[in-house]
């Protein structure tokens, strides 16, 4: 099985998030897509906002640093996600 990597962006204005119908599953989705070859995921999401709703969108700063004592505190930065679509 070949497996294809993606990247989903969440475009945020305010308090409101943008979401596009994706005609294939049938759900309202985030903009987001395969990455190319010799991609990253930044250029990715980017190229796949502007191609699905004609936005160009910027990545928002990280937040602020925080002091924590715990490391099991801090969520993972990623999430990995292996579904069939069919």
């Amino acid at each position: 099985m070949i497996r294809h990597f993606t990247a989903t962006g969440f475009v945020v204005h305010g308090d409101a998030i943008l979401l596009h119908w994706h005609e294939k599953v049938q759900e309202w989705l985030p903009p987001g897509g395969h990455v190319e070859p010799n991609e990253d995921l930044v250029q990715a999401v980017l190229r796949e906002i502007a191609e699905e709703t004609g936005f160009e969108a910027e990545i928002a700063p990280t937040q602020p640093s925080l002091d924590i004592s715990n490391l099991e505190q801090v969520p993972a930065p990623h999430s990995i996600m292996i579904e069939d679509v069919v």
